[in-house]
């Protein structure tokens, strides 16, 4: 409502001057909250209200002067409204509980010092009301500290200020020095019996400071037994201070039993003995126990002795050779205990020293059961001299092509067949339905028997020699040679680790290309005829399908098995290289190993 004085003050006052050019103007201040009636009568209509510290001009008194006619602002439409209003809410002066002072500038009326407070003054022009309030005193005007008495190693000092206006003193205490402590002096050296003391002394105030010396170690001799321990009683020693006579008894602990292992039950080379530990001394007996004859192995050991017998279970077909691990677990328990019922052992899967001489047979040499092929697996068997035990062994051939296989040998048959012209598809090297297709039509055409999503190494073979026959003449460039454009070098060599009683020996080879360009390597081939042109009834080992790149840019290598019973005299391997310019083959250098 303070807010609004001001707004409508001045709109009444243009008012006044507008119409009242001649009248004498007069404020009228509210009280309170004040009904403005049309008539100079309670019971007349009110045409608004009043509030506290609003203004209004004053345009007439009424005779008893009870009623005053106003002019003053229209809280509903602006404006300007007249009315009548009692005087009894009325002043001619605004109260200052409702002015919103506008206060005059403070005027000091008593400066502050250093001793005492000072005093200001303002008031308000609109209520008349003024108030006062006082100024802080001012800070005293020191000068500078001086000291009034010096400090010591033995009593503080002071020093004081003293304000330069009123006299003020301000007092502090200065720390006391520290002491100038000569050197320790031993007064009392110390013995294995009391302490000793130390003490320094300062130079300027005499103060003493002590230093307590711990008491010495006793300097003991040798210990003296008094008692024996055993295995059942502590012992007791004792040693003597050699300076002030000072005895220290102290405990011996008990022996250890001397324990030595007394069998209530032997162990044999296929069953658990019963033992005790008993003390040679006093006779003590420890909790019978299980012991195993020297040698048994049982599960959950983990050792170098374990993977041998594993590898022993492995060897005679009871046991994975991926399983020879070296750690016994549920596995080899199981393989052991198949072993066991085998050889009328009891199955236990205990590795009894029984049941591990059993697995070491004294076998024969190799007998074969069936001849392995180059499609079909072979067989052999060998016989335990002591024990009539048999031990099968299957000879896997060399591995076949079949639907979903997937690598270069993949390829290379994909290659052969389609430029014989059989569509086998994109040369990716995955067996899928195209190869399958094309290979089909191949064995149809040459009147022979085929399983359909497998290629077997016969077969390989047949396509192999089908292939190498179906080169034109023309584009057979026969053995390679120094300064042609394609120069293969194969190198083949014996495994070292062959069974030498065994009809089969596996071969590791190389493939590098050493001349100045690329070729597709096809085959590794393998006869034990005379021709040195492979042309005719070769046996194929190896196919691959990759680029041999020129001047030895990579290579490619592999391993491959021959029964020494496919053929007579000389074996001989030599590797096909196709060029890739102009579709001519090379044959790489030969090698030649004896059939024995």
């Amino acid at each position: 409502m303070k807010k609004r004085l001001l707004l409508p003050l001045m709109l009444l006052l243009m008012f006044v001057l507008s119409t009242h050019a001649f009248a004498e103007i007069e404020m009228l201040y509210c009280l309170d909250r004040t009904p403005v009636h049309e008539e100079k009568d309670s019971d007349s209509d009110i045409l608004q209200y009043m509030e506290p510290g609003e203004g209004c001009f004053l345009d007439k008194l009424s005779s008893s002067q009870k009623w005053a006619k106003i002019t003053c602002e229209d809280h509903t439409y602006g404006g300007q409204l007249t009315g009548w209003v009692k005087m009894k809410h009325m002043s001619f002066t605004m109260p200052s509980s409702v002015c919103n002072h506008q206060w005059t500038d403070w005027t000091i009326i008593e400066q502050p010092t250093c001793t005492s407070k000072g005093m200001r003054t303002r008031s308000c022009p609109i209520c008349g009301v003024g108030e006062s309030q006082d100024i802080d005193m001012l800070p005293h005007s020191y000068g500078d500290w001086i000291t009034v008495t010096s400090p010591t190693c033995s009593h503080e000092g002071e020093r004081m200020v003293r304000c330069q206006v009123c006299g003020h003193e301000e007092h502090q205490t200065i720390d006391r020095l520290p002491h100038t402590f000569g050197e320790w002096v031993t007064t009392k050296g110390p013995t294995c019996t009391s302490n000793g003391e130390r003490v320094r002394r300062c130079q300027i105030c005499g103060y003493e400071e002590r230093y307590t010396l711990d008491r010495l170690p006793h300097n003991y001799g040798d210990w003296t037994i008094l008692k024996e321990a055993t295995c059942t009683e502590e012992g007791l020693e004792s040693h003597t201070c050699l300076d002030c006579g000072y005895e220290e008894t102290v405990p011996i602990e008990k022996l250890p039993h001397d324990f030595k292992w007394e069998i209530i039950e032997e162990a044999t080379d296929h069953s658990a003995g019963i033992r005790t530990n008993v003390c040679q001394v006093c006779g003590y007996k420890e909790e019978q126990v299980s012991y195993d004859p020297e040698g048994t192995l049982r599960r959950g050991d983990r050792s170098e002795e374990v993977r041998e017998m594993q590898q022993l279970l492995a060897d005679q077909n009871y046991l994975n050779a991926d399983g020879a691990d070296g750690i016994f677990g549920g596995g080899t328990e199981a393989a052991l205990m198949k072993f066991q019922d085998d050889q009328n052992l009891t199955p236990d899967g205990v590795a009894w020293p029984q049941t591990i001489r059993r697995l070491h047979h004294d076998f024969g040499e190799w007998e074969t059961v069936r001849e392995m092929t180059r499609s079909t697996a072979g067989e052999r068997v060998r016989k335990c001299k002591e024990c009539s035990y048999e031990q099968h062994q299957i000879l896997e051939p060399e591995p076949v092509l079949e639907r979903g296989q997937r690598g270069e040998n993949v390829r290379a048959a994909q290659q052969m067949l389609t430029s014989m012209g059989y569509d086998a598809g994109a040369y990716d090297g995955i067996y899928g339905q195209m190869l399958d297709n094309a290979y089909a039509n191949y064995a149809k055409a040459e009147k022979m028997e085929f399983e359909p999503g497998k290629i077997n190494a016969e077969e390989i073979d047949a396509m192999v020699n089908s292939w190498i026959a179906a080169q034109p003449a023309e584009d057979w460039m026969g053995v390679c040679k120094f300064d042609t454009p394609v120069e293969l070098i194969l190198t083949v060599n014996a495994a070292d680790d062959d069974d030498k009683n065994s009809n089969i020996r596996t071969f590791n080879w190389t493939l590098t290309n050493i001349g100045d360009e690329d070729c597709n390597f096809a085959a590794v081939l393998l006869n034990f005829d005379e021709d040195p042109q492979f042309r005719e009834n070769n046996y194929c080992m190896v196919l691959d399908g990759v680029v041999m790149q020129a001047r030895c840019g990579n290579s490619a290598s592999g391993s491959f098995r021959v029964n020494k019973e496919w053929g007579e005299g000389s074996m001989k391997f030599a590797a096909l290289g196709v060029s890739e310019s102009n579709g001519r083959i090379w044959l790489s250098n030969i090698n030649e190993f004896a059939a024995e």
